[in-house]
Protein backbone atom coordinates (compact mmCIF):
# COMPACT_ATOMS: atom_id res chain seq x y z
CA UNK A 1 0.00 0.00 0.00
CA UNK A 2 1.43 3.61 -1.19
CA UNK A 3 2.06 6.49 0.88
CA UNK A 4 -0.88 8.13 -0.95
CA UNK A 5 -3.18 5.21 -0.38
CA UNK A 6 -4.69 3.62 2.94
CA UNK A 7 -7.47 2.38 4.55
CA UNK A 8 -9.58 4.32 7.52
CA UNK A 9 -13.11 4.66 9.20
CA UNK A 10 -14.62 8.15 8.64
CA UNK A 11 -18.25 9.09 7.83
CA UNK A 12 -18.97 9.52 3.90
CA UNK A 13 -21.75 12.03 2.75
CA UNK A 14 -22.80 11.70 -0.68
CA UNK A 15 -24.70 14.22 -2.37
CA UNK A 16 -26.24 15.28 -5.49
CA UNK A 17 -29.26 17.32 -7.13
CA UNK A 18 -32.56 15.71 -7.70
CA UNK A 19 -33.46 16.07 -11.67
CA UNK A 20 -30.52 18.31 -12.74
CA UNK A 21 -30.23 16.81 -16.18
CA UNK A 22 -34.13 17.89 -16.02
CA UNK A 23 -33.16 21.06 -14.99
CA UNK A 24 -30.56 21.91 -16.92
CA UNK A 25 -32.43 21.09 -20.41
CA UNK A 26 -35.06 23.70 -18.53
CA UNK A 27 -32.31 26.55 -18.68
CA UNK A 28 -29.24 25.59 -18.66
CA UNK A 29 -27.32 29.09 -18.06
CA UNK A 30 -29.68 29.37 -14.67
CA UNK A 31 -29.33 26.08 -13.58
CA UNK A 32 -25.07 25.90 -13.80
CA UNK A 33 -25.32 29.86 -11.89
CA UNK A 34 -27.49 28.56 -8.84
CA UNK A 35 -25.53 25.27 -8.77
CA UNK A 36 -22.36 27.73 -8.13
CA UNK A 37 -24.01 30.28 -6.02
CA UNK A 38 -25.54 27.51 -3.74
CA UNK A 39 -21.94 25.91 -3.42
CA UNK A 40 -20.43 29.39 -3.03
CA UNK A 41 -22.58 30.78 -0.05
CA UNK A 42 -24.31 27.63 0.96
CA UNK A 43 -22.24 24.69 1.13
CA UNK A 44 -18.73 25.53 1.07
CA UNK A 45 -19.15 28.11 4.19
CA UNK A 46 -20.68 24.99 5.75
CA UNK A 47 -18.40 22.51 5.90
CA UNK A 48 -15.80 24.57 6.81
CA UNK A 49 -17.84 25.55 9.87
CA UNK A 50 -18.81 21.68 10.60
CA UNK A 51 -15.19 20.58 9.37
CA UNK A 52 -15.96 19.02 6.82
CA UNK A 53 -13.88 18.65 3.06
CA UNK A 54 -15.04 17.93 -0.56
CA UNK A 55 -13.24 14.54 -1.42
CA UNK A 56 -14.54 14.75 -4.78
CA UNK A 57 -17.27 16.03 -7.29
CA UNK A 58 -18.96 15.41 -10.60
CA UNK A 59 -21.06 17.61 -11.80
CA UNK A 60 -24.67 17.83 -10.30
CA UNK A 61 -22.67 15.34 -7.54
CA UNK A 62 -20.46 15.63 -4.03
CA UNK A 63 -18.94 13.22 -2.31
CA UNK A 64 -17.73 14.92 1.29
CA UNK A 65 -16.01 13.75 4.18
CA UNK A 66 -16.72 14.53 8.12
CA UNK A 67 -14.35 14.32 10.97
CA UNK A 68 -17.57 12.60 13.17
CA UNK A 69 -21.17 11.89 12.03
CA UNK A 70 -22.49 14.53 14.40
CA UNK A 71 -20.89 16.72 11.78
CA UNK A 72 -21.87 15.52 8.72
CA UNK A 73 -25.19 15.53 10.22
CA UNK A 74 -25.64 18.86 11.71
CA UNK A 75 -23.95 19.64 8.20
CA UNK A 76 -26.24 18.20 6.22
CA UNK A 77 -29.62 19.84 7.99
CA UNK A 78 -28.27 23.13 7.43
CA UNK A 79 -27.82 22.90 3.76
CA UNK A 80 -31.10 21.07 3.54
CA UNK A 81 -32.52 24.19 5.69
CA UNK A 82 -30.79 26.61 3.99
CA UNK A 83 -31.31 25.00 0.31
CA UNK A 84 -35.44 25.15 1.30
CA UNK A 85 -35.03 28.87 2.35
CA UNK A 86 -33.22 30.10 -0.85
CA UNK A 87 -35.76 27.91 -3.14
CA UNK A 88 -38.71 30.11 -1.46
CA UNK A 89 -39.15 32.59 -4.25
CA UNK A 90 -37.88 29.81 -6.99
CA UNK A 91 -40.83 28.14 -9.08
CA UNK A 92 -41.36 24.50 -8.13
CA UNK A 93 -40.23 23.65 -11.54
CA UNK A 94 -37.01 25.12 -11.73
CA UNK A 95 -35.92 24.39 -7.63
CA UNK A 96 -32.78 22.48 -7.34
CA UNK A 97 -33.28 20.39 -4.17
CA UNK A 98 -30.39 17.78 -3.28
CA UNK A 99 -30.67 14.34 -1.88
CA UNK A 100 -28.38 13.03 0.97
CA UNK A 101 -27.05 9.91 1.96
CA UNK A 102 -24.76 9.71 4.98
CA UNK A 103 -22.89 6.61 6.17
CA UNK A 104 -19.85 5.63 8.34
CA UNK A 105 -17.42 3.18 7.50
CA UNK A 106 -14.33 1.87 6.67
CA UNK A 107 -12.62 3.54 3.39
CA UNK A 108 -9.51 3.61 1.08
CA UNK A 109 -7.82 7.05 0.15
CA UNK A 110 -6.63 7.54 -3.28
CA UNK A 111 -5.03 10.69 -2.66
CA UNK A 112 -7.84 13.01 -2.20
CA UNK A 113 -10.82 10.70 -3.17
CA UNK A 114 -12.24 8.36 -1.08
CA UNK A 115 -13.04 4.61 -2.66
CA UNK A 116 -14.65 0.88 -1.44
CA UNK A 117 -18.14 -0.07 0.43
CA UNK A 118 -18.07 2.47 2.65
CA UNK A 119 -18.62 5.16 -0.11
CA UNK A 120 -20.73 2.65 -2.21
CA UNK A 121 -22.95 2.72 0.67
CA UNK A 122 -23.60 6.02 0.82
CA UNK A 123 -23.82 6.40 -2.58
CA UNK A 124 -26.66 4.24 -2.11
CA UNK A 125 -28.55 5.83 0.13
CA UNK A 126 -27.93 9.47 -1.54
CA UNK A 127 -30.14 7.22 -4.41
CA UNK A 128 -32.93 6.12 -2.21
CA UNK A 129 -33.52 9.64 -0.91
CA UNK A 130 -36.34 11.90 -1.39
CA UNK A 131 -34.87 15.77 -2.73
CA UNK A 132 -34.24 17.86 0.42
CA UNK A 133 -34.21 15.05 2.48
CA UNK A 134 -31.60 12.50 4.58
CA UNK A 135 -30.95 9.36 4.71
CA UNK A 136 -28.37 7.54 7.33
CA UNK A 137 -27.06 4.40 7.58
CA UNK A 138 -27.63 2.02 10.69
CA UNK A 139 -24.06 2.28 11.47
CA UNK A 140 -23.99 6.29 10.90
CA UNK A 141 -27.40 6.86 13.18
CA UNK A 142 -25.86 4.79 16.01
CA UNK A 143 -23.67 7.56 16.07
CA UNK A 144 -26.10 10.45 16.34
CA UNK A 145 -29.09 9.12 17.59
CA UNK A 146 -28.86 10.14 21.22
CA UNK A 147 -26.72 13.38 20.15
CA UNK A 148 -28.68 15.51 18.28
CA UNK A 149 -32.36 16.56 18.92
CA UNK A 150 -33.85 15.44 15.00
CA UNK A 151 -36.57 13.38 14.50
CA UNK A 152 -35.42 9.94 12.40
CA UNK A 153 -37.93 8.14 11.03
CA UNK A 154 -37.31 4.51 10.44
CA UNK A 155 -37.09 3.49 6.35
CA UNK A 156 -36.75 -0.01 6.85
CA UNK A 157 -33.62 -2.23 5.67
CA UNK A 158 -33.08 -1.77 2.11
CA UNK A 159 -31.02 -3.89 -0.72
CA UNK A 160 -27.90 -2.54 -1.84
CA UNK A 161 -26.37 -2.83 -4.79
CA UNK A 162 -22.85 -4.93 -4.81
CA UNK A 163 -23.36 -5.01 -1.15
CA UNK A 164 -23.93 -8.74 0.16
CA UNK A 165 -26.06 -7.46 3.40
CA UNK A 166 -29.43 -5.33 3.79
CA UNK A 167 -28.84 -1.90 5.33
CA UNK A 168 -31.18 -0.39 8.17
CA UNK A 169 -31.36 3.05 6.60
CA UNK A 170 -33.27 6.26 8.54
CA UNK A 171 -34.76 9.25 6.96
CA UNK A 172 -34.99 12.93 7.73
CA UNK A 173 -37.31 15.47 5.69
CA UNK A 174 -36.56 19.16 5.24
CA UNK A 175 -39.70 20.86 7.00
CA UNK A 176 -39.29 19.05 9.86
CA UNK A 177 -41.37 21.21 12.88
CA UNK A 178 -39.03 22.11 16.07
CA UNK A 179 -38.94 19.21 18.96
CA UNK A 180 -38.92 16.77 16.11
CA UNK A 181 -42.37 16.59 14.79
CA UNK A 182 -42.90 15.84 10.97
CA UNK A 183 -44.92 18.51 9.35
CA UNK A 184 -48.41 18.02 8.28
CA UNK A 185 -48.31 16.81 4.98
CA UNK A 186 -46.39 14.10 2.70
CA UNK A 187 -43.50 14.97 1.08
CA UNK A 188 -43.39 15.37 -2.52
CA UNK A 189 -46.16 14.32 -4.87
CA UNK A 190 -44.41 11.21 -6.98
CA UNK A 191 -43.69 11.01 -10.34
CA UNK A 192 -43.75 7.99 -13.09
CA UNK A 193 -42.69 7.84 -16.84
CA UNK A 194 -44.66 5.32 -18.94
CA UNK A 195 -41.68 4.84 -21.42
CA UNK A 196 -43.19 3.27 -25.07
CA UNK A 197 -43.27 -0.41 -25.00
CA UNK A 198 -41.16 -2.20 -27.42
CA UNK A 199 -42.10 -3.77 -30.48
CA UNK A 200 -40.63 -7.61 -30.29
CA UNK A 201 -42.64 -8.72 -33.43
CA UNK A 202 -41.09 -9.75 -36.87
CA UNK A 203 -43.68 -7.54 -38.57
CA UNK A 204 -42.33 -3.80 -38.01
CA UNK A 205 -45.91 -2.19 -38.49
CA UNK A 206 -46.97 -3.98 -35.48
CA UNK A 207 -45.15 -0.80 -34.26
CA UNK A 208 -48.63 1.27 -34.20
CA UNK A 209 -50.31 -1.69 -31.43
CA UNK A 210 -47.09 -1.30 -29.14
CA UNK A 211 -47.42 2.65 -29.19
CA UNK A 212 -51.25 2.29 -28.73
CA UNK A 213 -50.70 0.16 -25.44
CA UNK A 214 -48.41 2.67 -24.31
CA UNK A 215 -50.36 5.78 -25.06
CA UNK A 216 -53.27 3.92 -23.75
CA UNK A 217 -51.51 3.52 -20.23
CA UNK A 218 -50.78 7.01 -20.09
CA UNK A 219 -53.93 8.49 -20.47
CA UNK A 220 -55.56 5.78 -17.68
CA UNK A 221 -53.36 6.69 -15.68
CA UNK A 222 -53.96 10.61 -16.32
CA UNK A 223 -57.30 10.22 -13.72
CA UNK A 224 -54.71 9.98 -10.41
CA UNK A 225 -53.20 13.16 -12.05
CA UNK A 226 -53.98 15.09 -8.33
CA UNK A 227 -51.93 12.71 -6.46
CA UNK A 228 -49.48 11.58 -9.04
CA UNK A 229 -47.33 13.24 -11.86
CA UNK A 230 -47.38 11.62 -15.42
CA UNK A 231 -44.72 12.45 -17.17
CA UNK A 232 -46.31 13.62 -20.88
CA UNK A 233 -45.91 11.12 -24.00
CA UNK A 234 -43.79 13.54 -25.38
CA UNK A 235 -41.34 13.31 -22.97
CA UNK A 236 -41.53 10.09 -22.44
CA UNK A 237 -41.12 8.80 -26.14
CA UNK A 238 -38.19 10.57 -26.69
CA UNK A 239 -36.51 7.22 -25.35
CA UNK A 240 -38.39 5.39 -28.11
CA UNK A 241 -35.82 2.78 -29.72
CA UNK A 242 -33.01 3.25 -26.68
CA UNK A 243 -31.39 1.53 -24.34
CA UNK A 244 -31.62 3.59 -20.72
CA UNK A 245 -31.31 2.95 -17.06
CA UNK A 246 -34.32 3.70 -14.93
CA UNK A 247 -31.90 5.91 -12.68
CA UNK A 248 -31.26 8.23 -16.30
CA UNK A 249 -35.05 8.15 -16.54
CA UNK A 250 -35.32 9.09 -13.13
CA UNK A 251 -32.69 11.86 -13.46
CA UNK A 252 -33.43 13.56 -16.84
CA UNK A 253 -37.38 13.26 -16.59
CA UNK A 254 -37.28 13.45 -12.64
CA UNK A 255 -39.65 10.60 -12.80
CA UNK A 256 -39.95 8.23 -9.32
CA UNK A 257 -40.86 5.17 -11.06
CA UNK A 258 -40.76 3.78 -15.06
CA UNK A 259 -43.08 1.56 -16.54
CA UNK A 260 -41.93 -0.31 -19.63
CA UNK A 261 -42.65 -3.38 -21.39
CA UNK A 262 -42.48 -5.30 -24.71
CA UNK A 263 -45.13 -6.33 -27.39
CA UNK A 264 -44.63 -9.60 -29.24
CA UNK A 265 -47.45 -10.44 -31.62
CA UNK A 266 -47.19 -14.23 -33.39
CA UNK A 267 -50.00 -15.75 -35.93
CA UNK A 268 -53.26 -15.10 -33.63
CA UNK A 269 -51.61 -14.95 -30.28
CA UNK A 270 -50.08 -11.72 -28.55
CA UNK A 271 -47.55 -11.53 -25.41
CA UNK A 272 -47.25 -8.40 -23.54
CA UNK A 273 -44.86 -7.58 -20.78
CA UNK A 274 -44.55 -5.35 -18.35
CA UNK A 275 -42.61 -4.03 -15.56
CA UNK A 276 -43.52 -1.07 -12.94
CA UNK A 277 -39.27 0.01 -11.85
CA UNK A 278 -38.44 2.40 -8.85
CA UNK A 279 -36.04 5.14 -10.67
CA UNK A 280 -33.79 5.36 -7.58
CA UNK A 281 -32.84 2.14 -6.80
CA UNK A 282 -33.42 0.67 -10.35
CA UNK A 283 -35.30 -2.24 -8.30
CA UNK A 284 -38.43 -4.03 -9.75
CA UNK A 285 -41.65 -3.67 -7.91
CA UNK A 286 -44.00 -5.20 -10.07
CA UNK A 287 -44.02 -7.22 -13.32
CA UNK A 288 -47.20 -9.16 -15.22
CA UNK A 289 -46.99 -11.06 -18.31
CA UNK A 290 -49.93 -11.45 -20.80
CA UNK A 291 -50.52 -13.70 -23.63
CA UNK A 292 -54.21 -13.50 -25.76
CA UNK A 293 -55.59 -14.65 -28.99
CA UNK A 294 -56.50 -11.65 -31.31
CA UNK A 295 -59.64 -12.53 -32.63
CA UNK A 296 -59.99 -8.88 -31.97
CA UNK A 297 -57.42 -7.08 -31.80
CA UNK A 298 -58.51 -3.73 -30.41
CA UNK A 299 -60.33 -5.23 -27.76
CA UNK A 300 -57.69 -7.21 -26.74
CA UNK A 301 -55.60 -3.86 -25.85
CA UNK A 302 -58.30 -2.27 -24.25
CA UNK A 303 -58.71 -5.33 -22.07
CA UNK A 304 -54.58 -5.83 -21.55
CA UNK A 305 -54.56 -2.04 -20.92
CA UNK A 306 -56.93 -2.32 -18.64
CA UNK A 307 -55.70 -4.90 -16.35
CA UNK A 308 -51.93 -2.99 -15.98
CA UNK A 309 -53.19 0.08 -15.07
CA UNK A 310 -55.22 -1.76 -12.79
CA UNK A 311 -52.60 -3.98 -11.49
CA UNK A 312 -50.30 -0.51 -11.66
CA UNK A 313 -52.64 1.45 -9.45
CA UNK A 314 -53.02 -1.12 -6.84
CA UNK A 315 -48.83 -1.13 -6.68
CA UNK A 316 -48.84 2.46 -6.36
CA UNK A 317 -51.35 3.21 -3.56
CA UNK A 318 -49.91 -0.76 -1.86
CA UNK A 319 -46.22 -0.08 -2.64
CA UNK A 320 -43.42 -1.96 -2.43
CA UNK A 321 -45.16 -6.12 -2.17
CA UNK A 322 -48.20 -5.14 -3.09
CA UNK A 323 -48.53 -8.07 -5.32
CA UNK A 324 -49.16 -9.98 -2.82
CA UNK A 325 -52.78 -8.85 -3.07
CA UNK A 326 -53.02 -10.20 -6.61
CA UNK A 327 -50.30 -12.95 -6.97
CA UNK A 328 -51.01 -16.45 -5.85
CA UNK A 329 -53.46 -17.64 -8.98
CA UNK A 330 -52.91 -19.22 -12.15
CA UNK A 331 -56.74 -18.14 -13.04
CA UNK A 332 -56.56 -15.06 -14.57
CA UNK A 333 -60.72 -14.97 -13.73
CA UNK A 334 -59.50 -15.13 -10.40
CA UNK A 335 -56.87 -12.36 -10.76
CA UNK A 336 -59.15 -10.42 -12.74
CA UNK A 337 -61.68 -10.53 -9.34
CA UNK A 338 -59.35 -9.80 -6.60
CA UNK A 339 -57.61 -6.54 -9.00
CA UNK A 340 -61.67 -5.47 -8.76
CA UNK A 341 -62.02 -6.22 -4.44
CA UNK A 342 -58.86 -4.13 -4.18
CA UNK A 343 -60.40 -1.13 -5.86
CA UNK A 344 -63.96 -1.94 -4.24
CA UNK A 345 -62.07 -2.12 -0.58
CA UNK A 346 -60.21 0.95 -1.10
CA UNK A 347 -63.61 2.96 -0.98
CA UNK A 348 -64.73 2.10 2.45
CA UNK A 349 -68.38 2.58 2.03
CA UNK A 350 -70.91 -0.48 2.63
CA UNK A 351 -71.54 -0.82 -0.61
CA UNK A 352 -67.54 -0.88 -1.72
CA UNK A 353 -67.00 -3.41 1.30
CA UNK A 354 -70.01 -5.28 -0.05
CA UNK A 355 -69.08 -5.46 -3.76
CA UNK A 356 -65.10 -6.42 -2.60
CA UNK A 357 -66.53 -9.73 -0.45
CA UNK A 358 -68.66 -10.95 -3.54
CA UNK A 359 -65.29 -10.08 -5.93
CA UNK A 360 -63.52 -12.22 -3.46
CA UNK A 361 -66.02 -14.58 -3.50
CA UNK A 362 -66.01 -14.72 -7.38
CA UNK A 363 -62.07 -15.27 -7.02
CA UNK A 364 -62.58 -18.61 -4.85
CA UNK A 365 -65.09 -19.78 -7.46
CA UNK A 366 -62.41 -19.68 -10.22
CA UNK A 367 -59.95 -20.92 -7.38
CA UNK A 368 -60.50 -22.20 -4.20
CA UNK A 369 -57.02 -22.31 -2.86
CA UNK A 370 -56.66 -18.90 -3.74
CA UNK A 371 -55.47 -17.56 -0.29
CA UNK A 372 -55.43 -14.14 -1.37
CA UNK A 373 -59.18 -14.33 -1.61
CA UNK A 374 -59.33 -15.69 1.64
CA UNK A 375 -57.52 -12.30 2.95
CA UNK A 376 -59.73 -10.41 1.05
CA UNK A 377 -62.86 -11.77 2.42
CA UNK A 378 -61.47 -11.97 5.49
CA UNK A 379 -60.54 -8.07 5.62
CA UNK A 380 -63.94 -7.09 3.90
CA UNK A 381 -65.96 -8.36 6.30
CA UNK A 382 -63.79 -7.47 9.54
CA UNK A 383 -64.31 -3.81 8.51
CA UNK A 384 -68.02 -4.13 7.66
CA UNK A 385 -68.20 -5.44 11.61
CA UNK A 386 -65.87 -2.04 12.74
CA UNK A 387 -67.93 0.50 10.90
CA UNK A 388 -71.04 -0.52 9.08
CA UNK A 389 -72.60 -3.15 11.04
CA UNK A 390 -74.97 -3.04 14.52
CA UNK A 391 -74.03 -6.34 15.70
CA UNK A 392 -70.46 -6.93 14.68
CA UNK A 393 -69.82 -9.91 16.36
CA UNK A 394 -70.61 -12.31 14.01
CA UNK A 395 -68.79 -10.60 11.30
CA UNK A 396 -65.84 -10.63 13.17
CA UNK A 397 -66.02 -14.66 13.58
CA UNK A 398 -66.39 -14.90 10.21
CA UNK A 399 -63.60 -12.86 9.51
CA UNK A 400 -61.38 -14.78 11.80
CA UNK A 401 -62.33 -17.89 9.89
CA UNK A 402 -61.07 -16.61 6.49
CA UNK A 403 -58.19 -15.23 8.36
CA UNK A 404 -57.37 -19.06 9.41
CA UNK A 405 -57.80 -20.32 5.64
CA UNK A 406 -55.26 -17.24 4.63
CA UNK A 407 -52.65 -18.59 7.17
CA UNK A 408 -52.44 -21.89 6.20
CA UNK A 409 -51.56 -21.08 2.76
CA UNK A 410 -47.73 -19.87 2.88
CA UNK A 411 -48.40 -17.61 0.19
CA UNK A 412 -50.85 -15.47 2.19
CA UNK A 413 -49.11 -15.79 5.26
CA UNK A 414 -48.40 -12.21 5.36
CA UNK A 415 -51.88 -10.87 4.55
CA UNK A 416 -53.33 -13.83 7.14
CA UNK A 417 -51.10 -12.20 9.66
CA UNK A 418 -52.07 -8.65 9.26
CA UNK A 419 -55.84 -9.83 8.96
CA UNK A 420 -54.85 -11.51 12.43
CA UNK A 421 -53.47 -8.87 14.15
CA UNK A 422 -56.73 -6.52 12.73
CA UNK A 423 -59.33 -8.96 14.43
CA UNK A 424 -56.90 -9.35 17.84
CA UNK A 425 -57.23 -5.00 17.92
CA UNK A 426 -61.18 -5.28 17.47
CA UNK A 427 -61.03 -7.94 20.35
CA UNK A 428 -58.70 -5.67 22.64
CA UNK A 429 -55.87 -8.46 22.23
CA UNK A 430 -53.50 -5.20 21.59
CA UNK A 431 -50.16 -7.20 22.48
CA UNK A 432 -51.14 -10.07 20.30
CA UNK A 433 -51.83 -8.14 17.60
CA UNK A 434 -48.92 -6.15 17.48
CA UNK A 435 -46.67 -9.69 17.72
CA UNK A 436 -48.63 -10.77 14.68
CA UNK A 437 -47.86 -7.60 12.88
CA UNK A 438 -44.10 -7.51 13.61
CA UNK A 439 -44.55 -11.08 12.13
CA UNK A 440 -46.53 -9.85 9.12
CA UNK A 441 -43.67 -6.90 8.57
CA UNK A 442 -40.80 -9.17 8.70
CA UNK A 443 -42.01 -11.74 6.32
CA UNK A 444 -43.67 -9.00 4.00
CA UNK A 445 -43.05 -4.94 4.40
CA UNK A 446 -46.30 -3.92 3.07
CA UNK A 447 -47.52 -0.60 3.54
CA UNK A 448 -50.78 -2.15 4.72
CA UNK A 449 -48.98 -4.09 7.53
CA UNK A 450 -46.78 -0.94 8.79
CA UNK A 451 -50.81 0.90 8.90
CA UNK A 452 -52.51 -2.21 10.95
CA UNK A 453 -49.41 -1.85 13.38
CA UNK A 454 -50.13 2.08 13.08
CA UNK A 455 -53.77 1.18 14.10
CA UNK A 456 -52.35 -0.94 16.90
CA UNK A 457 -50.10 1.30 18.65
CA UNK A 458 -53.00 4.47 18.29
CA UNK A 459 -55.68 2.00 19.85
CA UNK A 460 -52.99 1.00 22.50
CA UNK A 461 -52.77 5.10 23.01
CA UNK A 462 -48.93 5.40 21.88
CA UNK A 463 -49.87 7.92 19.20
CA UNK A 464 -46.43 8.85 18.64
CA UNK A 465 -45.50 5.11 17.44
CA UNK A 466 -48.72 5.57 15.83
CA UNK A 467 -47.54 7.90 13.30
CA UNK A 468 -44.25 6.55 12.54
CA UNK A 469 -45.87 3.41 11.61
CA UNK A 470 -48.34 5.42 9.50
CA UNK A 471 -45.45 8.08 8.00
CA UNK A 472 -43.82 4.80 6.93
CA UNK A 473 -46.47 3.06 5.28
CA UNK A 474 -47.30 6.56 3.17
CA UNK A 475 -43.81 6.24 2.03
CA UNK A 476 -43.98 2.69 0.59
CA UNK A 477 -47.64 3.77 -1.02
CA UNK A 478 -47.21 6.65 -3.34
CA UNK A 479 -51.24 6.64 -3.91
CA UNK A 480 -51.76 5.71 -0.05
CA UNK A 481 -55.46 4.95 0.35
CA UNK A 482 -57.49 7.99 2.57
CA UNK A 483 -57.93 5.32 5.36
CA UNK A 484 -54.42 5.19 5.75
CA UNK A 485 -55.32 9.38 7.11
CA UNK A 486 -57.26 8.07 10.23
CA UNK A 487 -54.65 6.37 12.00
CA UNK A 488 -53.22 10.68 11.40
CA UNK A 489 -56.37 12.24 12.31
CA UNK A 490 -56.83 10.03 15.88
CA UNK A 491 -52.97 10.11 16.71
CA UNK A 492 -53.15 14.01 16.22
CA UNK A 493 -56.57 14.26 18.48
CA UNK A 494 -55.33 11.95 21.42
CA UNK A 495 -52.45 14.57 21.53
CA UNK A 496 -54.22 17.46 21.89
CA UNK A 497 -53.35 18.60 17.94
CA UNK A 498 -57.41 19.50 16.86
CA UNK A 499 -56.02 21.52 14.42
CA UNK A 500 -53.55 19.44 13.07
CA UNK A 501 -55.98 16.37 13.22
CA UNK A 502 -58.72 18.85 11.01
CA UNK A 503 -55.80 18.98 8.77
CA UNK A 504 -55.48 15.69 8.00
CA UNK A 505 -58.73 14.54 7.86
CA UNK A 506 -59.87 17.37 5.05
CA UNK A 507 -56.96 15.35 3.07
CA UNK A 508 -58.87 12.29 4.05
CA UNK A 509 -62.06 13.62 2.56
CA UNK A 510 -60.39 14.35 -0.30
CA UNK A 511 -58.72 11.24 -0.39
CA UNK A 512 -62.19 9.14 0.17
CA UNK A 513 -65.04 10.84 -1.78
CA UNK A 514 -67.00 7.67 -1.63
CA UNK A 515 -66.82 6.68 2.08
CA UNK A 516 -69.01 8.36 4.58
CA UNK A 517 -66.46 7.82 7.44
CA UNK A 518 -64.45 11.19 7.28
CA UNK A 519 -67.31 13.11 7.83
CA UNK A 520 -68.11 11.88 11.18
CA UNK A 521 -64.35 11.84 11.90
CA UNK A 522 -64.74 15.51 11.00
CA UNK A 523 -68.08 16.49 12.80
CA UNK A 524 -66.31 14.94 16.23
CA UNK A 525 -63.49 17.31 15.56
CA UNK A 526 -65.38 20.15 15.08
CA UNK A 527 -67.67 19.68 17.87
CA UNK A 528 -64.38 19.49 20.24
CA UNK A 529 -62.60 22.79 18.38
CA UNK A 530 -65.95 24.30 19.44
CA UNK A 531 -67.28 24.84 15.87
CA UNK A 532 -70.71 23.66 16.83
CA UNK A 533 -72.92 24.94 13.32
CA UNK A 534 -70.14 23.35 10.98
CA UNK A 535 -70.05 19.83 12.84
CA UNK A 536 -74.33 20.05 13.04
CA UNK A 537 -74.16 20.45 9.54
CA UNK A 538 -71.63 17.62 8.68
CA UNK A 539 -73.40 15.25 11.06
CA UNK A 540 -76.93 15.72 9.24
CA UNK A 541 -74.82 15.23 5.97
CA UNK A 542 -73.19 11.49 7.30
CA UNK A 543 -77.04 10.83 9.09
CA UNK A 544 -78.37 10.95 5.11
CA UNK A 545 -75.86 8.69 4.55
CA UNK A 546 -76.22 6.21 7.54
CA UNK A 547 -79.47 6.69 8.65
CA UNK A 548 -78.95 3.38 11.29
CA UNK A 549 -75.62 4.93 12.93
CA UNK A 550 -75.47 5.11 16.76
CA UNK A 551 -72.60 6.89 18.44
CA UNK A 552 -72.45 3.71 21.29
CA UNK A 553 -72.06 1.25 18.32
CA UNK A 554 -69.78 3.62 16.58
CA UNK A 555 -67.67 4.05 20.07
CA UNK A 556 -67.38 0.03 20.67
CA UNK A 557 -66.10 -0.01 17.22
CA UNK A 558 -62.89 2.14 17.52
CA UNK A 559 -61.41 -0.48 20.00
CA UNK A 560 -59.18 2.06 22.36
CA UNK A 561 -58.37 0.23 25.43
CA UNK A 562 -58.13 3.77 27.31
CA UNK A 563 -61.80 4.80 27.16
CA UNK A 564 -60.50 8.74 27.84
CA UNK A 565 -58.95 8.38 24.20
CA UNK A 566 -62.51 7.82 22.72
CA UNK A 567 -65.25 9.15 25.59
CA UNK A 568 -64.43 13.12 24.60
CA UNK A 569 -65.33 12.06 20.40
CA UNK A 570 -68.81 10.29 21.60
CA UNK A 571 -70.26 13.21 23.72
CA UNK A 572 -68.86 15.64 20.83
CA UNK A 573 -70.78 13.60 18.62
CA UNK A 574 -74.24 13.48 21.01
CA UNK A 575 -73.42 17.31 22.06
CA UNK A 576 -74.40 18.03 17.84
CA UNK A 577 -77.37 15.34 17.93
CA UNK A 578 -76.32 12.39 16.75
CA UNK A 579 -78.20 9.62 18.40
CA UNK A 580 -76.73 7.57 21.38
Amino acid sequence: MSDETQRKLTTIVAADIAGFSRLVGLDEESTLAAQRAHRTELIEPLLAEHHGRIANTAGDSFLLEFPSAVEAVRCAVAVQQGMDERNTDVPAERRIAFRIGINVGDVVTDGDDLLGDGVNIAARLEGICNPGGIVLSDDAYRQVRDRLEIAWQDGGAHEVKNIARQVQVWRWQAGALPGGEAPPTPANKPSIAVLPFENMSADPEQEYFADGISEDILTALSRFSQEITVIDRHSSFTYKGKSVTAKQVGQELGADYMLEGSVRRSGGRVRITAQLIECATGGHLWAERYDRSLEDIFEVQDEITRHITTALSIELVYGTYAGNWMRGTESFEAWDAMTKGVFEFMKFSRQGLQSCIGEAERALAADPGYGTAFAMKGFGLAVMARYFSGDPEPLWDQARHWCEKALAIEASRPMGLGLLGYCDISAGRFEEAVESLKEAISLAPTAENHYILGQAYLYLGRAKESIAQTEQAMRLSPLYPGYFLFNMIESHRILGQIEDALVWVDKCIGKMPDSPLPLVRKAGLLSLAGRREEAEILGKQYLAVEPDFSVATWAKGQSYRNPEHIEPVAEALRRIGLPD
